[in-house]
């Protein structure tokens, strides 16, 4: 007969969980730096590879099911060029009566 010993043993803290976010973060790659360092092509399509991946693998009690929605790589053509906070340009349209909707893998196809 196999006996299981359940553990009663209850915890302090409090565990507040939202449903789901959307974080924006960005990077610059330094042309000029990059430049100096014989940064290349392939060495840029892994540091993005590497975002994306590293998001979708931040697996934490808090963070569970996380998975990243947007990528957006932007490439100026003007040399030296840079316009900051591009994340604060864009907008997301859903219905505030079903976030469900906003939430599901379905919609970002």
């Amino acid at each position: 007969m196999l006996q299981v010993k359940i553990k009663k043993q209850k915890t302090f803290r409090e565990e507040y969980i939202l449903p789901y976010s959307l974080i924006s973060f960005y990077g610059v790659v330094n042309e000029n730096a990059a430049e100096k360092t014989l940064m290349t092509e392939n060495d840029e399509e892994l540091l993005i590879e590497g975002i994306w991946n590293g998001t979708k693998n931040l697996i934490t009690r808090s963070k569970f099911g996380q998975m990243p929605r947007l990528l957006l790589n932007v490439t100026y053509s003007a040399k030296n060029y840079f316009i900051g906070d591009l994340d604060k340009k864009l907008k997301i349209e859903h219905n505030l009566d079903d976030d469900k909707m906003l939430r599901s893998m379905m919609n970002f196809r």
